[in-house]
């Protein structure tokens, strides 16, 4: 997490949303400095923060959820997606690991997924990674903090494709929305409109 004294925020960091970016950027442009550990929840923080701390505002980064189990997927899986003949056996691969990843009580959640009960109730302002340069700079008007322009922002992720829902295969799509549906419900993302035919007559 990153805070800011002089501008009274905190910035907790989320995996995969873009996180590394903004720490760096509010470290860089608002005298933001690390505190605990990098993906410390909100509920981690109060337990160790004075009274002036607790009143800062509250800025937390998001991202779908189905788009971040495949981005996990292909930051571990390089090697095998580089060995896949074809885009058909890329959607078995990534259905075989989001089976293992998610079949388990201690594996069901993405690791950083805790920050959706501990932390997402109790912030002011989300930062969707889809519209991340957008959301930052609305952010910061609402911190009456002020930049002529906000970098934009481009993924580190060598070698996903464009679009997500392209790993998904019609098998795991009902799979993957029920066990992200909660998780979905509660950061305001929607079943992509394709996906709807196939996954509600499941």
């Amino acid at each position: 997490m990153i805070i800011s004294h002089r501008h009274q925020f905190i910035f907790f960091q989320v995996e995969q949303t873009g996180s590394s970016y903004l720490g760096r950027f509010f470290v860089e442009h608002f005298d933001g400095q690390p505190m605990l550990r990098k993906h410390t929840s909100v509920l981690e923080f109060l337990e160790t923060a004075n009274q002036q701390e607790k009143k800062y505002r509250r800025i937390i980064g998001k991202r779908n959820p189905l788009d971040r189990a495949t981005t996990r997927f292909v930051r571990n899986n390089m090697q095998d997606i580089e060995q896949a003949r074809s885009h058909e056996e890329v959607q078995m691969l990534f259905e075989k690991w989001f089976h293992k990843i998610f079949n388990s009580s201690k594996q069901r959640r993405l690791r950083a997924s805790y920050h959706v009960p501990e932390s997402y109730p109790y912030v002011d302002y989300t930062i969707r990674q889809e519209k991340l340069a957008d959301d930052l700079a609305a952010v910061l008007e609402k911190l009456n903090l002020s930049m002529e322009s906000v970098p934009q922002w481009e993924t580190r992720t060598r070698g996903k494709l464009p679009d997500f829902t392209a790993y998904y295969a019609d098998s795991l799509k009902p799979i993957a929305c029920e066990i992200l549906k909660e998780e979905m419900e509660l950061l305001g993302y929607e079943i992509p409109p394709d996906w709807r035919a196939i996954v509600v007559s499941k």
